[in-house]
C-alpha cells in the first residue's frame, strides 16, 4: 500500500528542455512566428478550397453554380459552403490568438480586427512585428521552420508573381 501522504513523482521540465517547442498545425495555443502564420493561414486555405470543391463535385452542383450563381446561398451548397468557413474564421482566429502570443501580447487584441483599415494595420503588425525571444508569458519559443512550411508561407508572393508575368506575357504572346 503506497503512502498517501507522499508527493507525487513528476517530471518537472526545467528550462533548458523547454526552451523550444513543437507547434502543431490546428492547435489553438502556444505561440507560432511570422513565417508559420502565414504557412498555417495558407494551409488553412487551400484545405478550404479543397474540401469545398469535392462537396462541389459530390453534390453535383458545378454546373448549376455556373448557370445561376445566386443559386448558391439557396440550398445544401450554401449551408456547407457558410460552415465550412465559420470553422476556417474560428482556426484563422486562434492562429492570430497564437502569433498575438508570440509578440507577449493578449488575445483581446483581435477585437481590433472588427474595426475597418484597423485591422488592416494590424495584420501588417501581424506580419511584420518580430515575435519575442526566448520564453514568455505565453511559453517557450517554436522551433526553427522547416522546409515546407517556408515554401508554404512565400506561395502567395510566388502566385503574384506568376500571375504578374502571366498578365504581361500572355497579351505579347497572342499579339505576336
Amino acid at each position: 500500500m503506497s503512502d498517501h501522504y507522499q508527493t507525487p513523482g513528476a517530471h518537472i521540465i526545467s528550462d533548458a528542455e523547454a526552451e523550444f517547442y513543437q507547434p502543431r498545425f490546428l492547435s489553438l495555443s502556444g505561440r507560432i512566428g511570422r513565417l508559420r502564420w502565414m504557412a498555417y493561414n495558407m494551409a488553412l486555405g487551400l484545405m478550404f478550397y479543397a474540401v469545398f470543391g469535392l462537396v462541389l463535385v459530390g453534390l453535383g452542383d458545378t454546373q448549376a453554380l455556373m448557370n445561376d450563381p445566386k443559386a448558391f446561398n439557396q440550398g445544401t451548397t450554401g449551408v456547407i459552403f457558410w460552415a465550412l468557413y465559420a470553422v476556417i474564421i474560428v482556426f484563422s482566429l486562434g492562429m492570430s490568438r497564437r502569433r498575438l502570443n508570440d509578440l507577449d501580447r493578449s488575445g483581446w487584441l483581435l477585437l481590433l480586427m472588427l474595426v475597418p483599415l484597423v485591422n488592416a494595420l494590424f495584420s501588417l503588425y501581424l506580419l511584420f512585428a518580430p515575435g519575442t525571444h526566448g520564453r514568455n508569458r505565453f511559453g517557450p519559443a517554436p522551433n526553427e521552420n522547416p522546409t515546407g512550411v517556408v515554401i508554404l508561407a512565400f506561395m502567395p508572393l510566388i502566385f503574384a508573381g506568376l500571375g504578374i508575368a502571366a498578365a504581361i506575357l500572355l497579351p505579347m504572346l497572342a499579339s505576336a
